[in-house]
């Protein structure tokens, strides 16, 4: 139900946790860099999405199918979000994106149907050049700009 990673670990493996259904937490330290995609996929039950200072990729479908996630505040130094990352996250319904993003993948947040404003650390023309995918699932979201 609960999963603490060690401290040291820079690395969660692709597929690590998929489908661990029962899976409620998880908490890892600031030394994770990578999470291998589809890592927490099809974790029904999974509270929250890691938050670690170094990350600066999600990678595809690592998120994918994670229903129950409420608000979602991603890395200060995020700069890529890959296809399917949180696609289907049904139960999403506050998202906070860093300034230092640079590229959104395809169907990244498609299927994420209560999510209706998105927060965004930046400005509107920092906004505007990042590289999304057409149909990234953000394109009738109410876009927020905190700067």
């Amino acid at each position: 139900e609960n999963v603490t990673i060690s401290e040291g670990l820079s690395e969660i493996g692709a597929y690590a946790f998929k489908a661990c259904k029962s899976l409620y937490t998880i908490s890892a330290p600031d030394s994770v860099k990578k999470i291998g995609k589809y890592a927490f996929s099809e974790c029904i039950s999974l509270r929250n999405a890691i938050n670690s200072s170094l990350l600066t990729e999600i990678e595809e479908g690592v998120y994918y199918d994670c229903n129950t996630f409420k608000r979602v505040t991603l890395p200060n130094i995020l700069e890529t979000i890959s296809a399917y990352a949180f696609y289907n996250c049904l139960g999403m319904i506050e998202l906070t994106i860093p300034d230092t993003l640079t590229r959104i993948g395809e169907n990244a947040f498609t299927e994420c149907d209560i999510l209706t404003d998105v927060y965004f650390n930046g400005t509107e023309s920092q906004w505007n050049a990042i590289e999304q995918a057409a149909n990234c699932g953000l394109e009738d979201k109410n876009i927020v700009y905190l700067s």
